[in-house]
């Protein structure tokens, strides 16, 4: 703990330190030289600041410039898009055939947090944190399948297929335990057309009707044949760039990707 009595190794307070013993007036004493993650954060956000401000919204079409290219190498940038993109917004992961047994499921990681869907027997949809409520192991390691329960392979610990704990080892003589309190923590799930979507923010987001009902009912239901489309396999294609490479290349008519 520091002067302040606060833990430089909290998730608030962490510290960046390097420091040595010295030994004065008979005593040793570790010297450390700290900074706080607090005045840490007050600068990234000012570094992220600085960056949207470098770029004019304001101008017509064609007066408009490209992006500086620091909103595609700096490391604060992609931070800032995890939050305020990413993390705020409806994400694709799937389709609705994907789950069309009781009890099926498939599995993901997006920007390296682990997922999974699944629909249970009552065909209800669920989406969870697919960690361990233990010790933070994944939980279920296949891609897709069918199962009405998850066991994770570290300590045992299973849950039902929609997340709930119905089976957790060696917590004999422990107060307070709840299993109801320690399931797979859920995410947002919804559907539209044939698409599964989920959301990985802490606060609830509209339906997908609401958000994307305008813009994409419309065009889904124009192309009949996406609904008759059958999920064969699914292909990842590693992409060494800022996503927004990808966004503006994709957007220059598709084919240079």
């Amino acid at each position: 703990f520091d002067q302040r009595g606060m833990n430089p190794y909290s998730s608030i307070h962490r510290t960046a330190s390097r420091g040595r013993l010295v030994r004065r007036n008979g005593s040793c004493k570790f010297e450390r030289r700290c900074m706080m993650s607090n005045s840490t954060s007050d600068q990234k956000i000012q570094q992220v600041h600085r960056l949207l401000g470098a770029f004019d919204t304001n101008l017509p079409v064609n007066a408009a410039k490209t992006a500086p290219a620091s909103w595609y190498i700096d490391d604060e940038m992609f931070e800032a898009e995890k939050k305020s993109v990413f993390r705020s917004n409806w994400i694709h992961v799937g389709r609705k055939d994907q789950l069309e047994l009781p009890c099926s499921y498939f599995t993901g990681k997006f920007l390296g947090m682990p997922y999974i869907v699944t629909k249970d027997e009552n065909d209800t949809l669920h989406a969870m944190w697919n960690v361990c409520a233990h010790h933070a192991a994944i939980v279920c390691q296949d891609p897709a399948g069918v199962a009405k329960e998850f066991r994770c392979p570290y300590h045992g610990w299973c849950y039902r297929n929609d997340g709930r704990l119905v089976q957790a080892k060696r917590l004999r003589g422990i107060k307070d335990f709840k299993a109801r309190d320690n399931g797979l923590k859920p995410l947002q799930v919804d559907t539209l057309g044939p698409f599964v979507f989920i959301a990985f923010g802490e606060d609830p987001l509209p339906p997908l009707s609401e958000v994307f009902g305008e813009i994409l009912e419309g065009p889904l239901q124009s192309f009949e044949r996406l609904e008759n489309l059958q999920f064969v396999k699914r292909v990842e294609y590693p992409l060494e760039c800022n996503w927004k490479v990808f966004c503006d290349n994709y957007l220059d008519g598709g084919y240079h990707v």
